[in-house]
């Protein structure tokens, strides 16, 4: 291969990797974020019922 296409390969690597890169740190600030905003939430929907969190787990954490 020739000078400047092994010059371009690499750049495009380059740029390339740091676009995953970046796109790695977005996706995992947004699971983050959503995953704080459901523990915050305290309910979630189980075969239909709505069940407070922390009312389910003083009932195990006592037994």
């Amino acid at each position: 291969m020739d000078p400047i296409t092994l010059s371009a390969t690499a750049i495009a690597t380059l740029v390339i990797t740091k676009a995953f890169e970046k796109s790695g740190e977005v996706l995992g600030e947004k699971a983050l974020e959503q995953s704080g905003k459901f523990s915050r939430s305290k309910t979630f929907v189980l075969g239909g019922a709505y069940l407070d969190i922390t009312r389910l787990l003083d009932t195990y954490l006592r037994k």
